[in-house]
């Protein structure tokens, strides 16, 4: 048996991929500042 297999990858993202990257980043972000926050007033 002889397996093949073909990945196509475009060169340049699409913009919608950058742009959900781009607010993957910013909640996780978001949300490291607010819990840093959190963590210095409990402290």
């Amino acid at each position: 048996m002889a397996y093949s297999a073909t990945i196509e990858a475009a060169p340049v993202a699409e913009p919608s991929t950058y742009a959900m990257t781009l607010m993957g980043l910013g909640l996780l972000t978001a949300f490291a500042r607010r819990k840093k926050s959190m963590f210095y007033r409990a402290g």
